[in-house]
């Protein structure tokens, strides 16, 4: 029996080099691989369903999301729509397991998971992902932490890419994670000569 895998990333699904490294891999596990991403994308190995962007939010709909944020009411924050939106028209619904690259998608993968493992890719450590914008850390920081304390203890597995980071999600969710460094393939190169006088990075 072969089992299918769905992985979904917000990020431009050609140029994203962990969703890519990790459909490598389910594929060459014999796994049947759904990928839902963004942009175009092009492999005769998997399905890939396209999730364009939405629409930029306007001045009412920030207005609404800040007074949202200011009352504590996070779920009613409108974040990914169009992919939650795309994952209750999908045909198939006999996943073994769903890889889910992004915290913003996490809700929507848990209500439609079914009997699937889920598996979270949390890269960096997503509740201090842009603290140093004073904009972020009023209006996204306080859903980032409660979309972590809600939803992080109902996932299978978290992964991250550095011991310190797991760490810091273990103390402060007391969810426990595993590192997986990212790490491209290996490149057999030489370094090119160097001009001491004229050194370019």
């Amino acid at each position: 029996m072969q089992h299918t895998a769905l992985v979904l990333s917000r990020s431009q699904t050609a140029r994203a080099g962990r969703p890519l490294r990790m459909i490598n891999f389910l594929v060459r596990r014999g796994f049947r691989v759904v990928v839902m991403g963004r942009g175009e994308f092009t492999r005769d190995d998997v399905r890939y369903i396209r999730v364009d962007p939405p629409p930029p939010l306007t001045l009412p709909d920030k207005a609404k999301k800040a007074i949202n944020v200011w009352l504590g009411r996070h779920e009613e924050i409108r974040s990914e729509a169009v992919f939650e939106q795309a994952l209750q028209n999908l045909q198939e619904r006999d996943f073994s397991l769903i890889v889910c690259h992004d915290l913003l998608l996490l809700p929507g993968v848990l209500r439609m998971r079914g009997s699937a493992r889920v598996l979270f890719d949390a890269r960096e450590y997503w509740p201090r992902h842009f603290e140093h914008d004073r904009i972020w850390r009023l209006f996204e920081q306080p859903t980032m932490e409660y979309l972590c304390y809600r939803y992080l203890p109902q996932v299978d597995k978290l992964i991250t890419v550095s011991e310190g980071i797991a760490a810091e999600y273990k103390r402060v969710f007391g969810v426990d994670g595993s590192v997986i460094y990212s790490c491209p393939a290996s490149v057999d190169i030489a370094p090119s000569a160097v001009d001491p006088a004229h050194i370019r990075l």
